[in-house]
């Protein structure tokens, strides 16, 4: 799927809630690319900034959540127009799974605060 195809369903997803429907396939092919081309560069930018790994199929059922995620509407548009939609939709993704991760554990901040003391300690040792 090239970003004119991911553009075209992003706008048909935007139809549907006026009645017309994406149908299954359509929408099994784009978590399937997601999964394989934006999956592992998520998971890896995931890691890098938050710690922890994501399963890179979670990661494409997050991407056809957000399309239908009538609270973005922002984002959506602006995957309608960016030059880089794909490129857009894995910044997305990484600021959306970060931001939940973060949400729903605190232990990166945590161990964060620990390591701070303990290089404090470290120092005042020295």
């Amino acid at each position: 799927m090239d970003g004119a195809a991911l553009r075209e369903l992003v706008r048909r997803v935007e139809v549907d809630w006026r009645g017309e429907d994406v149908p299954d396939d359509e929408r099994e092919r784009f978590r399937r690319d997601v999964a394989d081309h934006l999956g592992p560069v998520v998971r890896a930018r995931v890691l890098e900034t938050v710690g922890v790994a994501v399963d890179v199929e979670g990661v494409a059922m997050v991407a056809d959540l957000l399309l239908d995620d009538g609270s973005c509407e922002d984002e959506r548009r602006w995957l309608l127009v960016s030059p880089d939609p794909w490129g857009y939709l894995a910044d997305w993704l990484v600021a959306v799974v970060g931001r939940s991760y973060r949400r729903a554990d605190g232990t990166p901040r945590a161990r964060a605060k620990e390591l701070r003391h303990l290089e404090k300690a470290l120092r005042s040792e020295a």
